[in-house]
């Protein structure tokens, strides 16, 4: 007898496929500093990869969660690590695709038990984006916010939860009568113990955006986009042994990779990991070929929970 699937048998099937994703991974480096790609997606919806984010972990804990894009909070489960160890939240950005989980995560910690404060460090705000202070209060504020329900994470008075701690990351203001031109210059981030770290400032398409470097165990994993502005870099990604590369994946980077690349071998830098992927892109392979034409080292395609060590 033919074997004929009813519809809700089919769609059960293509629901399983879409969702089959690891159910949990090991904790990612027993001893030193060690990186873990979250998600991996540029943008948008995929079967396969999360929202941009990264973990940070040292010595075994997970301690810096870096963006928190759509799928990221699966992935943080997924990834076996303890939602108390985290030391702060960090973004590079936040555009919808590396920020949409942070409810998520905030709920996901008063769940586990958090006690202790959880500081977010981000860009300041600018045309049509707010600032990281702002963005928080948006979402939390208990009387106008999106999710008021959590306010009480912002509330200074209130007992029995842990409290959001949000930062603007940015740049001095220019001293009066001073050219009004935008300055580069690495900021230091207070964001936990053992941990060294420091973040640039930008401007890409009109939307902030900070690259970060994190220092620990003597070695550095640095943050960066992939933009036309590479020499203000050097100094950020100098001697770093692992740089996560975020960036669109189109015919339009491959001068702007070759650039990054020459700026990633003068600094020294030991492997190149492309975080951004879009999966069928035409483009995909172009880019590591650019960037493969002035840099040494290896570069790696990210996958969802993969992780590195320097």
């Amino acid at each position: 007898m033919t074997n004929i699937k009813t519809p809700a048998v089919l769609l059960l099937g293509t629901l399983l496929s879409i969702t089959a994703a690891p159910s949990r991974a090991q904790p990612c480096g027993n001893s030193g500093i060690a990186l873990q790609t979250l998600g991996t997606n540029e943008g948008g919806l995929g079967p396969k990869r999360a929202g941009s984010s990264s973990l940070l972990w040292i010595d075994g804990r997970a301690r810096i969660l870096i963006d928190a894009g759509s799928g990221s909070a699966l992935r943080l489960a997924q990834s076996d690590a303890r939602i108390s160890d985290l030391d702060a939240i960090i973004f590079t950005t936040l555009l919808t695709d590396y920020s949409a989980d942070l409810p998520a995560i905030v709920l996901a910690a008063r769940r586990a038990g958090r006690t202790r404060t959880l500081p977010v460090f981000g860009p300041p705000g600018g045309r049509g984006m707010p600032s990281t202070v702002g963005f928080v209060r948006d979402l939390f504020d208990s009387t106008r916010g999106a999710w008021r329900h959590l306010g009480e994470h912002l509330a200074p008075l209130a007992k029995g939860v842990y409290k959001l701690d949000p930062h603007d990351v940015r740049d001095a203001p220019a001293r009066l009568g001073a050219a009004r031109e935008p300055r580069r210059t690495l900021l230091p981030v207070p964001l936990g113990e053992g941990i060294k770290a420091t973040a640039l400032s930008a401007l890409h398409a009109g939307t902030p955006e900070l690259s970060w470097r994190i220092e620990a165990d003597g070695k550095a994993v640095v943050f960066a986009s992939l933009t036309g502005e590479t020499d203000p870099l050097l100094p950020l990604i100098q001697d770093a042994r692992l740089l996560v590369v975020y960036g669109p994946v189109n015919s339009e980077v491959g001068k702007i990779a070759e650039t990054f690349g020459r700026v990633a071998q003068t600094a020294r830098v030991g492997q190149m990991i492309l975080a951004h992927r879009r999966d069928g892109a035409a483009h995909e392979e172009a880019l590591l070929v650019a960037l493969r034409k002035n840099f040494s080292g290896p570069v790696t395609l990210a996958e969802d929970l993969a992780c590195f060590t320097p």
